[in-house]
């Protein structure tokens, strides 16, 4: 149940973001591919990470633990980790430093361009060690999909922002559905910086 409700949701805000737009330029050309027909991914096995961390609900104006506790945030936001590990530095002493400086949250973000050349398979090994170290070291992630951009016009501030409105809801109906039952997943950042690119 808790993995309908986060896809429903996430589909959900993206179809209001849109603003009633059709899903993709592919789908306007009569492509009967649809992404909600795409196969799931393999669910993330949450009992082969050791984590203490407890799964975040909001109350009121609060984000709070499994306890009902008050949490505060303090975080940073990491480069792609497409890009890290092509630099040759994706590895788990990248979040214990981050842990070091006084962090109990890591922002990742995914652009599009990344997912699609590396492929979601490949792509998510990299997801995965991000929230395997993050269990161990006691840090939350935010999965954040990084463009910039108008989705209901198709306008991006560079290439590396394009994407779709179907490529955005695959996105996201893979990752929920994947990390549905992880804690360490506190946030989905639906897209990264929605503009209208005058005013």
């Amino acid at each position: 149940m808790k993995k309908i409700v986060k896809v429903s949701i996430v589909c959900l805000v993206l179809v209001m973001l849109s603003n009633g737009a059709l899903l993709s330029s592919e789908h306007k050309q009569g492509d009967s591919q649809q992404w909600w027909y795409e196969p799931y991914p393999e669910i993330f096995d949450a009992a082969k990470i050791d984590t203490k961390l407890s799964f975040i609900s909001v109350e009121g104006n609060k984000f709070v633990d499994e306890n009902g506790e008050r949490v505060i945030f303090r975080g940073v936001n990491i480069s792609d980790p497409d890009k890290i590990k092509k630099n040759g530095h994706w590895s788990k002493k990248h979040f214990e430093v981050i842990k070091e400086w006084g962090a109990n949250i890591v922002r990742i973000p995914v652009h599009p361009v990344a997912w699609r050349q590396r492929g979601k398979e490949e792509y998510f090994k990299l997801l995965d060690d991000a929230v395997t170290w993050a269990s161990e070291l006691k840090l939350y992630l935010i999965i954040d999909w990084h463009s910039i951009g108008n989705l209901r016009t198709g306008l991006f501030q560079h290439p590396m922002y394009q994407t779709s409105m179907q490529e955005t809801c695959s996105f996201f109906r893979s990752v929920a559905f994947r990390y549905a039952n992880v804690p360490t997943i506190a946030f989905y950042e639906i897209f990264n910086e929605p503009t209208r690119y005058d005013g």
